[in-house]
């Protein structure tokens, strides 16, 4: 029975139905969502033909998606990502990945095995399966351990050397007193190692070099120890008695460097032209201009001030007409070359957050730059892109240009040319 404030049964139903087709519409538009929100993921076992497919949430954190995959070693070994070119991947959303990744070790990790060892000092043999050789400080035999390369070199047989030094994969990586093999710093006295967290070098540390001259052992390849002070988060003391001179070795003396930059002496101006400014009001925004020179259309990052700069071209690429154009860094002519707010056209590494570009001083490629994403964001989106950085205020290791990546003028920067 109907009560007197009941509505007529037509109504109910008309009421009803409305219901279902707004809870319908809801549904559909979540799905669409979800469709939206999802994409195939191709992953390959690295060295291995098998791959599998996965349709997963792009919002989902890449190690989240491995683990609830299952694709983390339950033995909790070292797997990483990899994209095509060998890069970790790492502390991002899938959404910033790509399609196709790649699961293992990268190159310039190995797990070994070590059955037996030739003793150089604290040198050690090990020779590989493929036939590399392998040169780690300290390895034993019937053992097995990590190793990470840090660099490679060739004999003149055709065997290839590789020098590292070895890590662990626990809570700690180094253990006081552990052997390192690394390249005494060009600038400054920090070096980095690598961090079995991130996959790459990242962990920071300070480079000692005891009694001896940082400026006599610039650029040598040497064997350090490892001390982990809290207050400095560890450095590496230089072992000179462990560590081979080559013959002939002439360091990399940060005291070669003149210390003013003009552009008038013929030796300091290779690889500099002059660039005519012509636009300082360009529409995305501060920190480029437009200029030419005889090579046609620049445009002009760094230091713009004045109707005529001084500059080296870094790239010719193609604008959005289709026409080539040449992108610059320009250099201050007194002082440093480049100071707080200067713009550069950079390309970001594919692993790492340092790099080299051209130093005005030396007229060479030497000029050690670390760059910094704005608010901790991830490399991802950068790697192995031209992206346009602006010098940071503080400049926290002599000798290391400090930048930071600007991703408005980066974004428009990406959109207004034509890159490889």
């Amino acid at each position: 029975m109907l009560s007197l404030f009941s509505p007529p049964p037509n109504v109910i139903m008309q009421s009803g139905m409305a219901f279902l087709v707004i809870i319908y519409a809801i549904a559909i538009s979540r799905c669409s969502f979800m469709v939206m929100a999802q994409k195939m993921m191709r992953l390959k076992m690295k060295g291995v033909g098998h791959t599998i497919q996965i349709l997963a949430d792009t919002s989902l954190h890449i190690d989240d998606f491995l683990e609830i995959h299952g694709l983390l070693p339950r033995d909790g070994g070292l797997r990483y990502t990899l994209d095509k070119d060998d890069n970790v991947i790492r502390d991002c959303s899938l959404s910033e990945v790509p399609d196709t990744l790649f699961l293992g070790l990268p190159d310039t990790v190995l797990s070994v095995w070590v059955e037996q060892t030739t003793r150089y000092g604290v040198q050690t043999k090990t020779v590989l399966e493929n036939g590399d050789e392998l040169y780690v400080p300290g390895l034993k035999p019937n053992e097995h351990c990590h190793v990470f390369v840090s660099r490679k070199s060739n004999t003149d047989n055709g065997v290839i050397r590789q020098h590292g030094y070895r890590f662990r994969t626990d809570e700690q990586p180094y253990l006081n007193g552990d052997h390192v093999y690394v390249k005494a710093p060009l600038f400054g006295n920090h070096v980095n190692i690598f961090e079995p967290i991130t996959g790459t070098e990242s962990k920071e540390l300070i480079f000692n070099p005891g009694n001896t001259s940082m400026n006599d052992i610039r650029g040598l390849w040497c064997v350090c120890t490892y001390h982990p002070e809290v207050e400095a988060g560890g450095s590496l003391l230089y072992q000179p008695e462990l560590t081979f001179v080559p013959p002939g070795f002439m360091p990399f003396s940060a005291q070669k460097k003149p210390t003013k930059f003009s552009p008038k002496k013929k030796h300091k101006n290779i690889g500099l032209s002059v660039f005519k400014v012509k636009n300082r009001d360009l529409p995305w925004g501060s920190g480029l201009v437009q200029g030419v020179w005889r090579y046609g259309i620049a445009f002009i990052a760094g230091y713009t001030k004045g109707n005529r700069v001084i500059g080296r071209k870094v790239k010719t690429i193609k604008n959005a007409d289709g026409r080539n154009v040449n992108l610059v860094n320009s250099f201050r002519k007194q002082g440093a070359p480049l100071r707080r707010g200067d713009t550069l056209h950079i390309r970001v590494p594919k692993s790492g957050d340092s790099t080299s570009i051209f130093n005005a001083h030396t007229g060479e490629n030497n000029l050690d730059v670390r760059i910094h994403t704005p608010n901790g964001q991830s490399f991802a989106p950068f790697r192995d892109k031209w992206v346009i950085a602006r010098v940071c205020k503080m400049q926290m290791q002599e000798g290391i240009l400090q930048v930071m990546i600007v991703p408005e003028l980066s974004s428009a920067h990406e959109v207004k040319f034509k890159f490889d």
